[in-house]
């Protein structure tokens, strides 16, 4: 194993663990991270901020399948590392395009907001350095 191959594996790695305490924490958290993590307003107006930390909870559980996947992929075979870096990239640019559509309202920033924009660039050249490892995008 090359320089370069660990450093795509290590970087997914890492993506990995932060994607799936990242679920665990949207999914188990009391409000979902809404207000702790992401500075949105969850009180008052009805039920408004209950739906928006169910929303958060439910997120959670969706990106937790989707990591689950990224695991299975991962352990089984690496040669699937330039389709999983290519959705990779594919979900934090569709989040950056939508939160300029949609902004949020927040008392900061998001980490997620600023983890995007570090995301997705590194995605793309880890992609583009794992296709140049494995000269193929599907086993």
């Amino acid at each position: 194993m090359t320089d370069w191959n660990r450093l795509v594996y290590v970087f997914f790695l890492l993506i990995l663990v932060v994607e799936t305490v990242r679920s665990f924490l949207h999914m188990f958290l009391s409000d979902g991270g809404a207000t702790s993590i992401a500075g949105i307003d969850t009180s008052g107006r009805g039920n408004l901020g209950s739906n928006i930390i169910g929303i958060f909870g439910q997120w959670g559980s969706t990106q937790l399948v989707l990591v689950v996947l990224y695991w299975i992929l991962f352990f089984h075979d690496h040669a699937y590392m330039t389709l999983i870096l290519g959705l990779l990239a594919l979900e934090y640019l569709l989040r950056i395009v939508e939160g300029w559509i949609k902004p949020l309202e927040t008392s900061s920033t998001p980490p997620g907001t600023i983890a995007a924009y570090i995301i997705l660039p590194l995605s793309i050249l880890f992609m583009v350095w794992s296709y140049s490892i494995f000269g193929k995008w599907l086993p």
